[in-house]
């Protein structure tokens, strides 16, 4: 992997709200240069000095909120409330 697909695969780790720490940590788990990941690591501080790279904040987990659970009726309960009659209690 060259520099730029080096400073191209932090840019991505950042994007999904990785550390710079992470993204680099798993790139040498991968097998990828230190010294290179390093050198990439670098373009990335400058581009974010100039503010050329923005990335969005990591979001906790916490802080993310769960989907609505829906209850679905079963064609049988829709059809009673339909008629208007009281659903009958499932069989055993």
């Amino acid at each position: 992997m060259n520099k730029e697909d080096l400073v191209s695969a932090i840019k991505n780790a950042l994007e999904r709200g990785e550390t710079i720490e992470e993204a680099k940590l798993s790139l040498m788990n991968a097998g990828y240069n230190q010294e290179d990941i390093e050198k990439a690591t670098k373009i990335i501080e400058k581009l974010k000095a100039k503010k050329e790279f923005v990335p969005r904040p990591k979001i906790k987990e916490q802080e993310q909120e769960e989907p609505e659970k829906l209850e679905i009726p079963s064609p049988k309960e829709l059809k009673s409330k339909q008629s208007g009659k009281i659903p009958e209690p499932p069989s055993p």
